[in-house]
């Protein structure tokens, strides 16, 4: 620590910090305006100039160093003068028209201006107004007010790892305009740290004044990174925007695309809004208590007969509503709960379990690891956040990067190694990293003392010359090179998502190289929950069915669907048969779905904002999610089915969450309760396959298949997020080397053909790729009124991510 002088005040500070770091630990203010915490300072604005004893000319404290015993002076007549003089000048051009931006009230031009006593603007010059398109439909430019602060660009490389917009022209012409290279994913990074009204969101038709609106803390709908965000809403019915300014973890200010752009499914005019019962193929609307009624009646005559009850359950829907239908389903003779989440979260769940180790990190530890394992996890259509920590250590702390996947992911541009492996080959390669480990002895020692240590070193150590996992010379260096790195770093941490979790020997293969490497005490094992609140349902559901298993159980006779929809992520054509075999089908849901044309009775719920509750995020944080439309909790009808039935009624979130910690489902501090371990951590039995094969293996290409789970909510009958659909679209890639060999061009059309089911559909040429893997991204489009993403669930009878096929062209 060192002391140093401000404004004739004692700092006490750390040593690296600069003067105005200092400054506000001391709670002096000293005026920026291109400066924010999350970003590296780079002095563009200049307002933030100090005196500092011994020196005759100001420097920037945003860049300064704080020294020892430096006399430092933040407020003098030469200093004001100075920002008065730059603010002045950025005013020239600047149009004063506070009335009518959308910033107005909270724009830190106008505070500056104010507190400076800056009336009028003593400079004038012409401005040509471009009015350009900007790299993102979702955000507009307003040239005019933007005053080349340079936070946006900044980050847009830093914080979201992109190229996507610079400053161009220059001098008085200078400007912010997109790149050529189309690297914008729309994450609203550049929107989020704006200071002035020169970027604003091009969504919601609805604008308010932050006098006008009611804000609310919540959490994201859509993955289970867990970010918090607050929503604006107008009139009190309507959400005009997302803001994330709390600067709060885990996600601080930072937000994805769906994070920040995907809530106006809520405003949808599609929302059901009031129950209907299905007879005889008619609709017919009923009252909310007539439809509780069916719905209790029905289920109590299915567990008189000793028939089999199913719930399918979103890892969406809140702890809340996830806990009603567990008890619900626990008054039935043969109940079981099924979720998505089994899909994913709950593999890996049950191998944690199976092997003894605890499911407990946080996120913030990331960036203090030296290297960062990223293994099947794209981390750029879901959880785009975990990527951001990453770079953030990167940037901050100098981390190592290795991505294991056969596609470019979000963190391929900064990784030191990229070990483009075959689908179904992620098992020989930590097959091969932890043989490695046992040969030069690079493992923890404390490892031989676990369970399985002796059969595991035995099956990977039996053969003199083991497969090799890399099918050519220069990816056999490139995995010697992360072995380089990995060997004899103990602050470790492995990223992993549903590119290992989808078949079980490679997330077995991931775990025993992470005890080898002593991971489960000492580093970081983190798998990425691909649903808000996947691990909320895996933590409740403590024998979840998967959705499939349920659909196919023909000793299941009554099914009730809460806000999912299997056709969203399951071949149709065996939902279709599993739902033909139900004679009761109830669904609850907020706007219209494919299953609901097959069910006896629907009820409409809330969306997210209307719910008052808690998701359990990747991390094992409880999060809240807060109401900020209605005056209802959102799981009002599963509370009245309860009592109903003859359960007990609940009468609030809390006397949920106190039931839920007494059964260790939440700690003491409210977070999720750790997997229950017995005794100490063992090893899972290893037999390295020379190759997990796809479903069907027919063909010669292996498809992986991307946001298979993405929020329903956004895209089913139609785009109900029109905003997501207007920058996120279904999409075929294929490598240049497999362009090549096929003799396609970039939009030509592929035939697709699996074991189950064909399709036809253009293609984007995209570098990076492995050959021999083709990567379809599953959106909302639709073809002749019927989502496509239907055809690709076809490929296939079976759930999988990876699906074996031909290829031709067409």
């Amino acid at each position: 620590m060192i002391r140093l002088t401000i404004d004739g005040k004692e700092i006490v500070t750390r040593k690296g910090n600069t003067i105005l770091e200092a400054a506000r630990e001391g709670g002096i203010v000293i005026p920026t305006l291109c400066y924010h915490e999350q970003l590296s300072p780079i002095a563009s604005c200049r307002l933030c100039v100090v005196e500092v004893e011994g020196y005759e000319q100001p420097m920037t404290s945003c860049t300064t160093p704080a020294v020892e015993g430096i006399s430092v002076v933040t407020r003098s007549d030469r200093l004001l003068k100075i920002r008065r003089e730059i603010l002045n000048l950025l005013l020239t051009a600047h149009p004063l028209d506070c009335p009518q931006c959308d910033k107005g009230g909270e724009c830190r031009v106008q505070e500056l201006a104010y507190e400076h006593g800056i009336e009028k603007a003593d400079y004038t010059a012409l401005r040509i107004d471009r009015k350009e398109a900007y790299a993102t439909p979702l955000i507009r430019y307003w040239g005019l007010r933007c005053v080349l602060c340079g936070r946006c660009y900044q980050a847009c490389r830093e914080v979201s790892g992109r190229a996507a917009i610079d400053i161009k022209g220059r001098g008085f012409e200078a400007r912010i305009a997109p790149t050529e290279n189309n690297d914008c994913i729309s994450c609203g990074e550049c929107l989020s740290l704006c200071p002035v009204g020169a970027l604003t969101e091009a969504l919601s038709p609805v604008k308010g004044r932050c006098w006008q609106s009611e804000r609310t803390d919540t959490v994201c709908p859509h993955c289970g990174f867990g970010c918090r965000l607050t929503l604006n809403v107008v009139d009190g019915k309507i959400i005009s925007k997302v803001i994330s300014e709390t600067n709060l973890p885990p996600n601080h200010t930072s937000l994805c695309v769906r994070g920040r752009f995907g809530y106006d499914f809520t405003n949808h005019e599609a929302r059901l809004t009031e129950p209907f019962q299905r007879i005889n193929g008619e609709k017919k609307g009923v009252e909310r208590e007539e439809a509780l009624r069916i719905a209790a009646e029905n289920l109590q005559r299915l567990s008189a007969d000793g028939k089999g009850i199913g719930w399918i359950v979103s890892p969406r829907a809140t702890n809340e509503e996830i806990f009603l239908i567990s008890r619900i389903a626990a008054l039935e003779k043969n109940g079981r709960v099924a979720s998505a989440a089994c899909y994913h979260t709950g593999k890996v769940a049950a191998a944690f379990r199976r092997m003894g180790i605890s499911p407990g990190y946080r996120y913030d530890r990331i960036r203090t690891c030296k290297t960062i394992i990223v293994a099947g996890a794209d981390l750029l259509v879901n959880n785009h956040l975990l990527a951001n920590k990453v770079r953030e250590a990167v940037r901050l702390n100098g981390a190592r990067v290795i991505v294991v996947d056969p596609l470019p992911s979000a963190l391929t541009r900064i990784a030191d190694a990229h070990l483009k492996i075959a689908p179904g080959q992620d098992a020989s390669v930590f097959n091969a990293l932890s043989r490695r480990l046992i040969l030069d002895g690079g493992y923890d020692k404390e490892a031989e003392s676990l369970d399985g240590f002796a059969e595991l070193r035995q099956s990977l150590t039996a053969l003199d010359e083991p497969a090799r996992p890399m099918s050519d010379e220069a990816e056999a260096r490139m995995l010697d090179k992360a072995y380089g790195l990995i060997r004899d770093e103990e602050d470790t941490a492995v990223i992993f998502a549903s590119g290992i979790t989808n078949s079980g020997e490679s997330l077995d293969a991931l775990l025993n190289f992470c005890m080898l490497k002593g991971l489960h005490k000492r580093g970081l094992i983190m798998p990425a929950a691909l649903q808000a609140n996947a691990v909320g349902a895996v933590s409740i559901l403590k024998d979840m069915a998967s959705p499939d298993e349920l659909l196919c159980d023909s000793e299941i006779s009554g099914l009730f669907i809460y806000e999912d929809d299997p056709f969203h992520y399951l071949n149709a054509a065996e939902v279709k048969k599993g739902l033909a075999q139900k004679p009761f089908i109830a669904v609850c849901d907020l706007l219209p779905t494919a299953v609901m044309d097959f069910a006896d009775i629907v009820v409409p719920t809330v969306g997210f904002a209307e719910k008052e509750g808690a998701f359990i995020s990747g991390d094992g944080s409880l999060r809240a999610v807060k109401r900020a439309l209605g005056t209802a909790t959102g799981y009002e009808f599963l509370n009245d089915l309860l009592g109903r039935l003859g359960g007990k009624r609940y009468n609030s979130p809390a006397e949920i969450n106190n039931e839920l910690r007494e059964l260790g489902i939440l700690n003491e501090k409210g977070d999720a309760g750790e997997a229950p371990v017995s005794g100490k951590a063992r090893f899972a039995a290893s037999s390295p396959p020379p190759g997990t094969p796809a479903p069907g293996e027919t063909g010669k290409y292996r498809l992986i298949l991307r946001d298979i789970f993405m929020d329903h909510h956004l895209c089913d009958l139609e785009p109900y997020g029109k905003g997501i659909a207007r920058v996120q679209k279904d999409q075929l890639f294929l490598s240049p080397e497999d362009a090549a060999s096929l003799g396609i061009a970039d939009g030509e059309s592929l035939r697709i053909e699996g074991a189950d089911g064909a399709m036809t559909r253009p293609v984007t040429i995209k570098a990076g790729m492995k050959a021999g893997v083709l990567e379809c991204l599953l959106g909302g489009a639709l073809r002749q009124g019927v989502p496509i993403r239907g055809e690709v669930l076809a490929l296939s009878s079976r759930p999988s991510k990876v699906i074996a096929v031909s290829v031709r062209k067409v």
